[in-house]
Formats: structure tokens, sequence, C-alpha cells
């Protein structure tokens, strides 16, 4: 074909061409719904705001439902399954948000057993069900099922027996995140933890209520500094013309500050915390809310501490009740007076960063002395007293006398305690501390000081009220402080009975009761034999063995007696072991005293070293024990079988075969020889 002709039919196809990219131009692209087969699996009426209620709960444990609840008409949320309490705001509305765009790619339709393939029957899935305002029939029921991946989900509608993917699980979005499709939902995902938030600024006054003293601060404004006297100020001149007066200084801006308004020592308070005590109250967050029904367990009925703060823009006061139960790592906070009775359960730390203790108010009195200046130290605990002496650079025990080797960590812990003491807290009565007949009490002097410590009953904290140099303030000592000064005989001496291996004893002699028990081994072994009573010794139980003689190796007294004369107690027992370098001891055990504890002397010492009735019976296990648990009987072996046929067995005790009736087995026996056939 020649150029001229093929020109028209070029200029055709490029017309042709053209049209088609015009027509795909205004041709809509497909949507993501319409290029996946996406289904929505809400009802399209349904808006998210027109959701009331939600209900959420593994199909294994309906019992352990969740129902979450519109609160009145401000978008608020309760968790009507949990005494109504409140929601987190972005927690619901992240949820909220998720089912209302929430579609699903279709991928099968099973019923009965298949869906279990996927997690979605009813006993297996996760359900979600939600209700309109004022319904009382469920708007929607998914069921959510396994994750095939991270991020994604298997999901039905309830009734429904189409399959679908969602990009989303709901299970991690109700806050579990187990493979185990049978876990329950947790409320703590989902609660509002913030018990009160205010800004700072706004707190102009608090007042604490603790269960020994009470004490009051608030903000206020800073005296004016009186103006400094002008200086090097020029004479006038007489018949100078005066110069122009200087315009009025602008009013300086006001400034506050916290100060005391009831309450305290009267010794200097440190006015920022005030200010931390403001910033500790404008947000108090919880870990969790418990049962209101149970405040008294709580410590709230009556409350043990009560925090008012005084708010600006608000005409009543808030009123913030605590309670600190003994033994409890946590705390316990209720907002007095609000229409919803909820009880937040706060950490520990985060309840004595409200509740001070006094020293972190004001300045308590303390003791500060060098110890160059304290060459003695006495002090009485528990009705015994302990006298400490400085030899130049040494502290020695000068009572009680002891062959005892003393410790001497704890004794420098306990000078430099004393040295530097100073008060934790105060309380602001006497009455009701035992300070007017006090047990405990230390004294330390030296050439040029002498102070004296008296502790009394036990704080809130834990700690001991103390009055320092008979002075009338009630002090308390810190929890911490207390066995650090008053150290009991355990921490003051060496309280291990051996300086000893278990793996060295060659033979162990154990006596009770008139009952006696020898273990024994070679040196170069590791098996133990054991003779009881006297008799042949034979192998022992070994695990036993080596559990008695670590546990007599291990000896250590919680305390001791060192009553001068003491008569010796009824024999218990006595325990001796050897070895190859001749480490022998030999210690004798008392019965046991009213406190549980056994008196043990050991041979050649005075010392008498008490240790619990559950150390000692470590060591006298039951002598039966120390023997290996015999055998069980085996069973006689099987005569040997005969051309091929296994014997008979007992005709006694062989069951006949369940196969042959016994007249038909009577019927096959051969006759006897001498009966006819």
């Amino acid at each position: 074909m020649k150029p001229k002709q093929l020109l028209p039919l070029v200029v055709i196809l490029a017309a042709l061409a053209g049209l088609v990219a015009y027509r795909q131009m205004q041709r809509e692209p497909a949507s993501i719904e319409q290029q996946y087969a996406l289904k929505a699996l809400l009802p399209a009426e349904l808006d998210k705001a027109k959701i009331a209620k939600i209900e959420l709960y593994a199909g294994a444990k309906p019992e352990t439902k969740l129902v979450l609840e519109r609160d009145g008409d401000a978008g608020k949320w309760k968790l009507s399954s949990r005494w109504d309490a409140p929601v987190a705001q972005d927690k619901i509305d992240k949820f909220l948000g998720t089912l209302a765009g929430l579609s699903g790619e279709f991928r099968a339709t099973v019923s009965g057993d298949g869906q279990k393939e996927y997690s979605l029957d009813d006993a297996t899935g996760f359900h979600v069900i939600g209700y309109a305002s004022g319904a009382a029939e469920p708007s929607f029921h998914l069921i959510n099922g396994k994750s095939p991946d991270f991020g994604l989900a298997f999901a039905r509608s309830a009734g429904s027996d189409d399959v679908h993917l969602i990009n989303v699980s709901l299970r991690r979005e109700a806050g579990i995140f187990t493979l185990e499709m049978g876990d329950a939902p947790e409320a703590d995902v989902w609660l509002d933890k913030t018990m009160f938030e205010t800004p700072s600024e706004k707190i102009k006054a608090v007042s604490l209520v603790y269960p020994d003293k009470e004490l009051s601060v608030e903000l206020r404004e800073k005296a004016a500094e009186a103006p400094k006297p002008e200086e090097n100020k020029p004479e006038e001149t007489p018949g100078a013309e005066k110069p122009a007066a200087d315009k009025p200084a602008e009013a300086p801006a006001k400034q506050f500050e916290w100060a005391v308004a009831k309450g305290g020592l009267g010794t200097e308070f440190h006015a920022n915390a005030g200010a931390n005590l403001a910033r500790r109250l404008s947000r108090i967050n919880a870990t969790d809310l418990v049962d209101p029904a149970k405040k008294a367990d709580y410590g709230l009925e009556p409350a043990q501490y009560r925090a008012t703060l005084t708010i600006e823009g608000q005409e009543a006061p808030l009123v913030i009740e605590a309670g600190r139960p003994a033994g409890d790592t946590y705390a316990y906070f209720r907002v007095a007076g609000r229409e919803r009775d909820l009880v937040y359960k706060v950490s520990g730390a985060d309840f004595e960063q409200i509740f001070y203790k006094g020293g972190e108010f004001f300045e308590l009195p303390g003791v500060l002395v060098d110890k160059g200046e304290v060459d003695a130290i006495e002090y009485t605990t528990g009705g015994r007293t302990t006298k400490l002496a400085r030899e130049g650079e040494t502290w020695k025990v000068v009572e009680p006398k002891t062959e005892l080797v003393m410790e001497s960590d704890a004794i420098d812990n306990l000078v430099r305690t004393l040295i530097s003491w100073k008060a934790e807290d105060y309380a602001d009565a006497p009455e009701g501390k035992s300070l007017d007949a006090p047990v405990d009490k230390v004294i330390f002097r030296g050439p040029k000081i002498e102070h004296t410590i008296e502790l009394g009953g036990e704080t809130p904290a834990k700690g001991r009220y103390a009055r320092l140099d008979g002075r009338p303030q009630v002090l308390v000592m810190a929890a911490s402080d207390v066995p650090s000064v008053f150290v009991p005989y355990a921490n003051l001496f060496q309280a291990k009975l051996f300086d000893v291996a278990s793996s060295s004893f060659t033979k162990i002699t154990l006596t009770k009761g008139g009952e006696s028990a020898v273990l024994e081994r070679k040196p170069s072994d590791i098996d133990w034999t054991v003779a009881i009573g006297g008799g042949a010794a034979e192998p022992a139980e070994q695990n036993t063995a080596e559990e008695v003689a670590g546990a007599l190796a291990g000896l250590v007294a919680d305390d001791f007696d060192f009553t001068e004369g003491r008569p010796a107690g009824t024999v218990f027992g006595t325990a001796a072991f050897t070895t190859p370098d001749g480490k022998d001891q030999q210690i004798q055990i008392e019965i046991a005293q009213p406190d549980g504890k056994h008196p043990v002397t050991r041979a050649g010492s005075s010392v008498v070293y008490l240790l619990p009735k559950t150390v000692i019976e470590n060591v006298f296990v039951d002598f039966a024990k120390l023997k290996p648990a015999p055998a069980p009987a085996s069973a006689p072996a099987a005569a040997p079988a005969v051309d091929g046929v296994a014997p008979a067995a007992d005709a006694a005790s062989a069951p006949p075969d369940s196969a042959t009736p016994p007249a038909a087995l009577a019927e096959s026996a051969p006759a006897p020889a001498d009966q006819p056939k």
C-alpha cells in the first residue's frame, strides 16, 4: 500500500485512540470497597453517635461480660458492669470510630463446626454487641475470630454464616493481646483513672488530716519590702532651679508564698513544700478502681487521712479522703460528696507525695555531732541493755560480756546513724504514743556532749514515736533507723554456729528421745551410710542425708541468752559431726521455750544460742527417713514355655477362658487313666 493511502488510516486510528482515552478519563475510579468487595458490617443507618451501649465478652466466658453505656448526653461513658466507673474518653472515642468504619472482605460461607476453623463459633469467638439509644434489641452483634496476621481478624455477624476479613482486631481494640481466644476482656484498659485534676495555681489552701496530726497551709501575699534609703543624694543649692519631679513608680506586682495556717512544730517551714503539695494534688491518677462497698477494708470508714482543697472559682472546698491499710503497698482515695461513690487505688509512692511526712514541711529537730565527740553508747530494748565503748578508732561491746565475735559493720552503722540522726516526722500530742514510760532508750555521750532518744509506740508508717533529750515535742524515728540504732543481738554478734562446709563432714551423730542415728562416709566418698539405734550400717537415703548435713552446717541463731548463772534446761537432743581436719563439734539442744525457740549450747563454750523450732526440725528429721524406702515387691518369674505353649496359671487363681463355658471345659478335659472312655 502506498504511503498516501496509509495516511487516512493512521488518522482514523489516532482519533479512535483519543476517544477511548477520553471515555476512560470520564469514568469514575473504582472504590476500595468495589475493588476488594468490602462490605460494611454495621447497619448503614447506625451512626456512632447513636450507639448508647456496648457489650463485650469472650464466648467461652459470657459471665465476664463488660458493659459500657453512655453517661448522659455529654458524650461521656461509664462501665455499668463495674460500679458505673468512668470510661477513658480517648479509648471509647477510638473504639466507636473503629466500629463506625468497620467493613470486611468476604472470604467464605461456613456453618456449624466449619466456623471453628476461624474461631467464629458462638462459644469461641469474641462478641461485640451494640445497642442504639432507647433500643431494647441489639443494632449489631459482631463475632471477632482469630487473626491470620497482625492487625487482621476474621469476623462475622451473629446469625450469618458469611466470614469476612477485617483490617482490625476487635479483641486487641478491647485490650486483649493474648492468643487464647477464651481470655476475657479486662475493665482496667477502659477505665478513666484520673480521680481529680485542676491547674495547680488554682489551689489556694490545703488542710491535711493525719491519724496523729493536722496541718493547714495557704497561699499568702508576701509583705512588701520597706524602701531602701537613698544614698549619696546631692544637697540642694539655695535659689537653684529644682529638677522636674520623677514620675511615680509603678506599684510592684503582688507576690505570694505558702505559709502555715494551722499546726506544725513552730520550726522553719519549707515554703517550696506548699508549692510541691499543690502540684501533686493538681492531678491524682489511680492504678485501678475497687469495690466501693468495701470502704471499711480500705481504711475509709472512717477515713484515716483527709485533704481539703480550697480552689479558686469553686464555692465549696474539695475533700479527698484516703486510707492506707496496714501491710498494703497501695492506698485508697475517694472524693467525698460526689454523686457517684468511687474508690480509687493509688500507689503508695503517690500517697506519700500528698500526705508528706513532717520532715518535708519543716526543719525537724535532730542530732549532728562529730564521731570523735562520742565515746560511749548505751541502749536498752526489750528489757536488755547493751553498752559500747570506743577505744581509739575501734568500738567494743562492754555489756553483755561474751566470747562472741562482734559484727563491726552493725556497730559502725549504729554510730553513723546516731551522730547524724534527724526526726522523720512529728505528731501533735503525746497522748496515746507510749512516751510516758518508754522501754526503748539510747544514750550516747562524750566529754562535751550527751543526747538521749526515747521511743514510744509504732506510727501508722511503721516508725516509732520518739523524744529527743526530754523535750516535749513528739518526734518520729524512721522505721529504717530503729533496727540500726537498737541493734538486736543477732545482728550485733556473729550468729553462725559453725564455720564449716557440710561437704567436709565424714560423720554425723544425732540423738533424740533415747533414739540415735549415725551417718558416715569416707573422706573420699560422697555416699552416706546410716545406722539407726546402734544397728548395722546400711546405705542411707542420700538426699535426706545431704539435707541434714546442710542444715547442721548452716545453723544460725536469731537471738542469744546472756543471763548469768542461767540453769540448763531439759535436753531435747544432741548433734555432733566429725571432719578430716579435726574440726569436730558437738551441740546440745534444749526443749523449745514458750516463744518457740530452742536454747543451744556448744561444747567448750558458755554462749547460749537461740534457734527457731523450724530450724532445729531440719536437723532432727524423722530418723526413719534417713533409710531408703523399701523396693516394691517384684512378681515371681513365669515358668518357661514348653513347645511354645505357656504353662497354665494356678487353677485356684487363674480365671476361666471367657470364650469357653465351664461345662465345655469339663467335657474337653482328658479322662483319668482309671476311668473308662
